[in-house]
């Protein structure tokens, strides 16, 4: 599935939200070029995008359940970490330098009546693409002379 954010389209995967990857690509697939020019889709659909993770809440259930040993943790988002040592007299104008903390956690999880101490930290990053830009295959996407799916414009 391909959400374009640049037309506005929203996410399926969230409440009442718009697509915040250029581009949208929330899933991939592998194709295969089949003697016949045309592109084969071969492989499984894999997630992407760290909002598929969130839908349903089922990734907080999952690990909630794995770990902590209740469906239902109390879920903190984006808590601050390490804290920043600063000499005296040594400010910056640098918004990242200037912040109390170094790194924020995704998310952590709290066992909501056991002990404080039951919780576990939760990143979310489903994946990094390098190599040549996307952009290349969103603009062959775009071309609507296809008859069928385009082969990627690039190695990636």
């Amino acid at each position: 599935m391909q959400i374009d954010a640049l037309s506005g389209d929203g996410c399926p995967f969230q409440i009442a939200a718009k697509c915040n990857k250029k581009g949208g690509v929330c899933s991939l697939r592998e194709y295969e070029l089949q003697e016949d020019c045309l592109v084969k889709g071969v492989g499984p659909i894999i997630t992407t995008c760290p909002q598929r993770f969130l839908e349903k809440n089922t990734i907080f259930e999952w690990v909630g359940e794995v770990l902590l040993k209740t469906k239902r943790p109390i879920i903190l988002k984006e808590i601050g970490f390490l804290d920043r040592l600063r000499e005296p007299g040594c400010e910056s104008e640098n918004d990242e330098e200037t912040a109390e903390f170094i790194g924020r956690i995704d998310n952590v999880l709290v066992h909501p009546t056991g002990n404080p101490l039951d919780w576990c930290a939760l990143e979310l990053q489903a994946v990094y693409f390098s190599g040549n830009k996307m952009t290349h295959e969103f603009k062959a996407l775009a071309d609507k002379k296809w008859q069928s799916l385009p082969f990627p414009a690039r190695i990636r």
